[in-house]
């Protein structure tokens, strides 16, 4: 080295032959630039970013083959068994097998059944007509379009479907002459696959202009006809199928049995987790989870409910996501935080991440914000009270005007954040008026509604701050007005009814048979939940009638309960304690 700068990294444009790149070698680079480029800007896209975040973490999973999904599966055939036209034991285990995925709504998982009865006996018409129906249309799946934030009927379901109903129809045919095959099963089966292959005779161009209802007409008619000649219960349940068919968690929650409801969620969760591993696509496991946290949530089961709410956030790490929205459900940890007063734990909710959601995906985000600012709005409310409380018992004029300007900075606080939490609310988007049947139908979200609902919950928080009761009652009789337009779904779409809230600041304001009117039509919708059950039972003891025996049935709800309650709404009575 001489010391003098070494030029040699500089660009020369002066190149010889020898010096140039072979254009085999440039035309690599470029495609590997563009294909690097196209890789990170994809990337970066908020939408493939969350995307991809959940498809490393997918869990692994190993399948069964056919006779190792008998051996493990087979004994669940009892439940739905049928038998078919076979000479298989396999065949026809598979199918039952089938039969049962399909009765718990798990489409996906029938077809793989489906399937593997084919690979064990392809010329079963029966195997060709469960493919079929594990393609059409069902309660929890109406024709839509793809992209859809629900399980939506498509163009290529219908094409499908009616392939496979061709197919059934023609394997129907030849068996009726195998002399293996029992004549009667076999007619009885052409019967059915015929039905079949007429419901979905046009195939996807059933879905233009609304053809498909009366070809679900027509098939139901068909099907009813069918079950009464042979006094079929299969048959009577396909034609019923257009009703809403309840799953035994529904019913334990409708009936207010909500300990139970928690246990039959848990017991499939820890189902979906086994078979998941088995490379079993389990159907809706975050509704399970979601029926789970709400029912433990209804029973004080406050524990199991904060964990199960909390694993929500990661379940796709668990479990495989054909059956979820996008994104990921982040509001059911904050309303259980909102239900039972956990100010603490509200203050330190960071703010949600771009994917957050409810139950359904459209809207999610921004009901999400809702969530945390009024969370937040109730907590730093509960923190303002606490410090006026604090005002009344200070003598010295110093600690008092030290206090008094501490609960000033309180209140400046909790203005604050029911602003944001105004504008979070008119963030969130309204979802397009739909005629009856049609989609999204009780996959609505409804976060605009669930939005004022708490808005107006903060609402009456803040004006009881300011002594303002009868604002306050006013704010709530408007937001459970609200609620009741709600609609049905399951589970609830309000993680605690507000007749509880009602209830309790009708009680609190002395008027004590309007809040015992509204405890107990909260109790008709929702039956034994000890929340307002301990309403009751606080009326009755300011009444000093009937006391014993409404602490009696507030004591059978809440046996169960994981910790105990003051009040039933503690979104509006629990203190702040540092």
């Amino acid at each position: 080295m001489d010391g003098k700068p070494n030029d040699s990294w500089r660009y020369s444009p002066v190149q010889t032959s020898q010096d140039r790149m072979p254009v085999w070698q440039v035309a690599v680079l470029v495609v590997l630039s563009v294909a690097m480029l196209w890789a990170v800007l994809g990337y970066v896209h908020p939408r493939n970013r969350a995307a991809k975040s959940f498809s490393n973490h997918m869990p692994k999973c190993f399948p069964l083959d056919d006779r190792d999904a008998v051996k493990l599966l087979g004994s669940q055939n009892s439940l739905a068994h049928r038998a078919i036209a076979t000479g298989s034991e396999y065949a026809q285990t598979l199918f039952d097998l089938g039969l049962l995925a399909l009765a718990g709504f798990n489409q996906g998982e029938a077809a793989s059944m489906f399937t593997a009865c084919l690979r064990q006996d392809p010329s079963a018409a029966m195997c060709h007509w469960g493919l079929a129906y594990a393609q059409g249309p069902m309660p929890n799946k109406v024709p839509g379009k793809l992209g859809d934030p629900y399980p939506a009927f498509l163009p290529t379901h219908a094409t499908d479907a009616h392939s496979h109903a061709q197919a059934a129809l023609r394997h129907s045919h030849a068996a009726l002459g195998a002399a293996h095959l029992h004549v009667g099963l076999v007619r009885r089966e052409q019967a059915l696959v015929e039905a079949l292959a007429q419901r979905f005779a046009e195939g996807a161009a059933a879905l233009k202009g609304g053809k498909w209802r009366t070809a679900e007409a027509r098939y139901a008619q068909r099907m009813q006809q069918l079950a009464e000649e042979e006094q079929d219960a299969d048959a009577f349940a396909w034609a019923a199928e257009a009703y809403m068919n309840l799953t035994p968690c529904h019913i334990f929650v409708r009936t207010g049995r909500y300990a139970q409801a928690v246990a039959v969620n848990r017991a499939a969760y820890e189902h979906d987790l086994a078979r998941g591993s088995q490379c079993i696509t389990p159907y809706l496991p975050e509704h399970n989870v979601n029926l789970l946290v709400y029912a433990a949530s209804m029973a004080g089961m406050l524990h199991t409910a904060e964990s199960f709410a909390t694993g929500m956030r990661n379940l796709r790490e668990r479990l495989p996501s054909t059956w979820m929205a996008q994104g990921n459900e982040w509001a059911a940890l904050p309303a259980l935080h909102i239900r039972y007063g956990a100010w603490d734990k509200l203050l330190a909710m960071q703010p949600p991440p771009r994917d957050a959601r409810g139950v359904t995906a459209l809207g999610g985000p921004q009901y999400a914000a809702v969530l945390y600012h009024a969370g937040r709005s109730l907590a730093l409310a509960a923190r303002a009270a606490a410090a006026s409380q604090q005002l009344l018992g200070l003598e010295d004029v110093t600690a008092f005007d030290l206090a008094r300007k501490s609960l000033s900075l309180r209140e400046k606080e909790v203005a604050q954040e029911h602003e944001q939490l105004q504008m979070a609310v008119r963030a969130v988007p309204t979802e397009p008026l739909t005629r009856p049947g049609a989609p999204p139908g009780m996959y609505a979200s409804a976060y605009r509604s669930l939005a004022a609902v708490a808005g107006g919950l903060v609402s009456a928080r803040l004006r009881l701050l300011h002594n303002n009761t009868a604002g306050a009652l006013d704010a709530l009789r408007e937001a459970v007005g609200v609620e009741d337009g709600l609609g049905y779904m399951e589970p609830p779409r309000l993680h605690q009814p507000l007749r509880q809230c009602l209830g309790w600041l009708l009680l609190h304001a002395g008027q004590l048979e309007e809040a015992a009117s509204v405890y107990s039509e909260d109790l008709a919708q929702h039956p034994n939940n000890g929340w307002s059950q301990l309403g009751l039972a606080q009326v009755a003891r300011a009444l000093g009638a009937g006391a014993a025996e409404a602490a009696a049935r507030h004591k059978a709800a809440w046996a169960d309960a994981e910790v105990q309650i003051d009040s039933s709404c503690p979104a509006l009575a629990q203190p702040f304690t540092s």
